[in-house]
Parts: C-alpha cells; sequence; structure tokens
C-alpha cells in the first residue's frame, strides 16, 4: 500500500513538474512566435521596438515594456522619421484562445497603455502621411476589448526644421469601454466602435496660423458631457505688431471662454464625413476683444455667408440648442494714426442658437435670438433666421434697439465717421430681409433733441456748413406720425468681400438716415 502511494506521489509530481516545464516552454514558443509574428507584420516604413516580454497563458496575459514605434515617410528617401511613439508598457489582460482559435475572433479583457508619448513631426519639404497606420491593411478577424484604457498619455507636434511647437498637449487620460473593429469597420472614418467613454485632457496648445493660437486648459468627456475649461484663442502679436506683418487687413482677436458644455454629445458618422451630435449646449462668460487697423489694405476676399459656411463645412455638425451666457463683445477700429481708435462695445450678451446643423431637411431653419447691453446703457435684441440648405443665403433679422442715448458712442463717431452727436432713440425696430446679394431694411424710430456736427478732416473743428445742412434736414423731418414713430427703408446691396456683420450695419445705416432725413411716413404699399 505504501509503495502504491508512493508510485501515485511520484506520478502527481511528474505531471506537475511536466505541466510547469510545458506551459514554461509553450510561453516561451509563444513568445518567440509572437515576437516573429511581431517582426514580420511590421509595416516596412515603421521600426518597433520593446526590451520586454512577459506571458502568462493561464491568464491570458501578454505584457511588453519600454516599447518604442518610428515611422517614417512612404513617399520619400529621407532617414528622419514624421512620427515617433514611446509607451512604457502595454498590457493585454483576459485574452481568450478559445475565441482565436475557434471563433477566429480576437477578444480581450482589458487592454492597459501606460505613458504613451506620441511625436509628430511636419514638414513644408516632405509630403504628410495620411495616419500612422497603413491604408492598404489586409483584412483581419474581428477585434473586442471591453475595456481600453490609456494612462498618462501626451502628444506634441513640431516643425522638423525649425523646432517649433505647432501642438503640444501636456496629459491625456481615455477609457473606452466595449471597443470593437474588424476589417470594414476599420476603413470608415471611425475605424472602431465604442460604447462608454471616459476622457480627461489637460494643458493644449495649439498654432492655428500665422497670426493666432489656442491654449486650453482642461478637456473632459464623462457621461455623454463633453466639456471645455478656460479657452483661450489670441493673436501672436501686439495691435502694433500685427498691423506690421500684415498685406492686408485682419482683426486682432484676443477670446477668453472660461466654460463650454456640449450635453449627451456623441461624435458619429454620417454620409462617410464625421458627425458631431449635441442636444443641447452652454458657452458661459465668453469675452471676445477685437482690433481692426483700417490703415492697413482692404482684404478683397470674397466672405461667404454664415449659412454657406455651416453648409460647407467638413464635417457634419447637429446641435440642438446653444446657450450664449453673460458673453462680453468689444470692438475698436483704427482709421487715423493720429487718433485714437473708437470703441464700440455689447455686454451681458445672452443668445439661444436653435437648430445649429447642416443634417436637416429644406425647409427648416436655424435660429438666433439675442440680447444684450449695448455700451452699456441701451437695449438691444436680435431675432435671425437661415435656412443653411438655401443656395441664395437667404435671411430674415429683425431687433430693436431702446434707450440709445448717441452721446454714448461719440468717441467711435469722431474716430471713425469724423461726426459729434446727442440726443436719444427712445425706440428703435427694424426688419431686414435679404440674400447673399441685396437686402430691404424697414424701420421705425423714436427720438428726441437729436443734433450733431460734422468734423473737419483733421477733427481741430466743426465743418459748419456741412453741420448747419445735416441738422436742418433733422429738424424739417423731426416730426413724428401720429403714433409716435417716425418710419423709413432701404434698400442695400452686399458688397461681397466684407463680412455678414458689415452687411447688417450698412442695411442699418442706410434705413436710419432715411428714418430720420426721410418723409418719415409709412409705406403703404
Amino acid at each position: 500500500m505504501a509503495s502504491l502511494k508512493k508510485s501515485i506521489l511520484f506520478l502527481l509530481l511528474g505531471a506537475f513538474i511536466l505541466g510547469i516545464v510545458g506551459v514554461y516552454m509553450a510561453q516561451r514558443y509563444v513568445e518567440k512566435r509572437l515576437g516573429e509574428f511581431l517582426e514580420k507584420n511590421t509595416p516596412a516604413h515603421m521600426e518597433l521596438q520593446y526590451q520586454e516580454m512577459e506571458v502568462n497563458l493561464f491568464q491570458g496575459k501578454l505584457r511588453l515594456g519600454d516599447i518604442s514605434v518610428a515611422v517614417f515617410s512612404r513617399d520619400s528617401l529621407d532617414l528622419n522619421p514624421s512620427a515617433e511613439l514611446k509607451i512604457a508598457s502595454l498590457q493585454l489582460n483576459g485574452f481568450s484562445l478559445w475565441d482565436y482559435y475557434f471563433k477566429n475572433n480576437v477578444s480581450i479583457k482589458e487592454l492597459l497603455v501606460d505613458k504613451p508619448a506620441l511625436s509628430t513631426y511636419s514638414s513644408n519639404d516632405l509630403p504628410k502621411n495620411k495616419s500612422l497606420s497603413d491604408s492598404n491593411s489586409k483584412s483581419f478577424p474581428p477585434i473586442s476589448v471591453d475595456n481600453f484604457n490609456i494612462k498618462n498619455g501626451s502628444y506634441t507636434e513640431m516643425e522638423r526644421e525649425s523646432g517649433k511647437v505647432l501642438t503640444d498637449i501636456e496629459k491625456f487620460d481615455l477609457d473606452l469601454m466595449k471597443v470593437q473593429t474588424d476589417s470594414s469597420i476599420f476603413k470608415n472614418k471611425i475605424p472602431f466602435q465604442y460604447g462608454e467613454v471616459s476622457l480627461e485632457v489637460y494643458k493644449i496648445f495649439a498654432d492655428i496660423g500665422n497670426y493666432e493660437e489656442l491654449q486650453l486648459e482642461r478637456v473632459s468627456i464623462k457621461d455623454k458631457d463633453l466639456m471645455f475649461s478656460d479657452l483661450n484663442i489670441k493673436s501672436k502679436y501686439s495691435k502694433q505688431q500685427l498691423s506690421r506683418k500684415l498685406v492686408t487687413e485682419r482683426d486682432y482677436i484676443d477670446l477668453k471662454i472660461p466654460e463650454i458644455g456640449l450635453h449627451q454629445f456623441s461624435l458619429e458618422e454620417l454620409e462617410s464625413s464625421m458627425w458631431i451630435k449635441s442636444v443641447k449646449g452652454e458657452i458661459k462668460g465668453a469675452k471676445v476683444t477685437l482690433f481692426r487697423d483700417k490703415l492697413v489694405n482692404d482684404d478683397l476676399k470674397k466672405k461667404p455667408m454664415y449659412s454657406k459656411m455651416l453648409r460647407e463645412l467638413p464635417f457634419k455638425i447637429d446641435v440642438s440648442e446653444l446657450h450664449l451666457i453673460d458673453g462680453h463683445i468689444e470692438y475698436e477700429e483704427l482709421v487715423n494714426t493720429n487718433v485714437k481708435a473708437g470703441k464700440l462695445f455689447f455686454d451681458a450678451v445672452d443668445a439661444t442658437i436653435s437648430n445649429l446643423s447642416n443634417t436637416y431637411k429644406p425647409g427648416e431653419k436655424t435660429t438666433i435670438s439675442a440680447k444684450a447691453n449695448f455700451m452699456g446703457t441701451a437695449k438691444v435684441h436680435l431675432d435671425w433666421d437661415f435656412d443653411v440648405n438655401n443656395k441664395n443665403d437667404a435671411f430674415i433679422a429683425s431687433g430693436s434697439f431702446l434707450n440709445f442715448g448717441v452721446e454714448g458712442i461719440n468717441s467711435f463717431l469722431e474716430n471713425n465717421l469724423r461726426v459729434q452727436a446727442k440726443g436719444i432713440a427712445s425706440e428703435i425696430y427694424f426688419t431686414i430681409s435679404g440674400n447673399n446679394s441685396t437686402a430691404s431694411t424697414d424701420m421705425k424710430m423714436k427720438y428726441k433733441n437729436f443734433e450733431f456736427v460734422v468734423l473737419k478732416k483733421d477733427r481741430e473743428g466743426i465743418n459748419k456748413i456741412i453741420t448747419a445742412l445735416g441738422n436742418l434736414l433733422l429738424k424739417k423731418g423731426s416730426k413724428s406720425n401720429s403714433d409716435g414713430y417716425r418710419y423709413g427703408a432701404a434698400q442695400t446691396e452686399r458688397d461681397e468681400t466684407k463680412s455678414f456683420f458689415n452687411y447688417l450695419w450698412i442695411n442699418l445705416r442706410d434705413a436710419l438716415v432715411n428714418t430720420i432725413t426721410g418723409n418719415g411716413k409709412k409705406d403703404r404699399k
């Protein structure tokens, strides 16, 4: 009996040792085959290196440590990489051998990526790679990952020749649940499908052209809420430096937005384009300062209407409702080197944009309803709508100014139009109906004690003749109709080299002149 027990014990011990040796040999075999597989399937324009590899067949675990990937241009003999990726470790947990061998599926519980640092290099002399992946990739089995996680990632894009940083992301963390892809999905704009997503990105910098740069403190996605914190888009140069660098006029800009939120946010694909969707959004506390030097040559390029800009975006967008809360807009314009720039501003700006979309059917409209304080006193309201599908860019804009004291804009009038004015427009109502070439404006107005003086070109004295004629017209047309209003109208042609807001301004200007100096009667047509 004792001999039998001893034999069984030795048999079990031998089986255990053989099992351990077998697993060790199997893992060594898998490591070798995996190394060969990675070497064989790494595209010719890429170099892959790693210092550590661990395989645990029982747990379905694979870990690679100290990984580096270099990507070279396919279309050049340049020996410098166009992209480099370094990863502290990549760990795969819960790989199912059963699914792989018997179902031809790659099924993974977790894919953990620690400290990936991606650097890309741009060059004016070299063609840019379309992506880091091989666009001619062969078919591969379906891949599913229950949890894809990146920790402490970073990204930098640099200009190779100068070493100038074009984009920099200091840190990001990403969690994707239920990730799936296959050969057909991989060809889409979004090469994979996913469920819940959690993203945190910190300290973003982007060079967005020759004249402006962007800084963003934080971006996060959680529970389908996309949030931006402390966004700043600002000119790289001072106002004076910018004017010296410009060939044609361009606004100096300083835009600060403490908070932007998009709720029920999703990123999908529609008609082979990216599709940004959100049910509701807010932009809180935005403040923008604009300065234009009119001494710089005019930019004679045609400016598209906003409906056309939205229609021709390179991606699809559908935001059901977007709220602008407590904004501030400030505009300065320099027309004479010897005179301080005139300034206009709107504060307490609140607006609601409904149906901000280029996906809706013809006949539906994007609508904007906004209110603000103009120059700290006058109450301003604007309603504006257009159909993004209308190729003529037809629009209707209506609104009002209440308790508008013109003395508040004298600095702007004096510096920009050589005019000083006084008086109060207690009510101004207007409706502008137009398209991308012409518009008509109807206006009614109540005002009192209006007077103005026209300055000489040097602004050192009054042009008495023009001032007297102008005030004579004001007094001649000062009587209102029985309802207390004076009425006016204007027909205006658009200068396509000017912005939409310039278009609104000249419509209002022409209608205002007609209302004050015309017969003041309502057109009964």
